[in-house]
């Protein structure tokens, strides 16, 4: 009997299912790692931390600003109403 068919018969039998078996897990495990996100460095959260303070002190701002206004057009409603 030819040695190369029975290599190929074996390999095709055992070798190549027992490979499969093992190695789909990994790569799905692989693919997976891949596809999550790298977290950040310590320095950017900071610099997240900081950057969304100074947004909401900003919007307080904001907020009392509007509020003024409205005020300050509420009291020219009532003058023009008395006149």
């Amino acid at each position: 009997m030819d040695v190369e068919k029975i290599f190929l018969v074996v390999f095709f039998t055992l070798v190549m299912p027992a490979a499969w078996m093992f190695l789909t897990p990994l790569a799905k495990r692989m693919r997976r790692e891949a596809e999550r996100p790298a977290e950040l460095p310590a320095q950017v959260l900071e610099e997240l931390d900081r950057l969304h303070a100074r947004v909401a002190e900003l919007e307080e701002r904001v907020d009392f600003t509007e509020r003024l206004l409205a005020a300050k057009r509420e009291q020219d409603q009532i003058g023009e109403a008395r006149q």
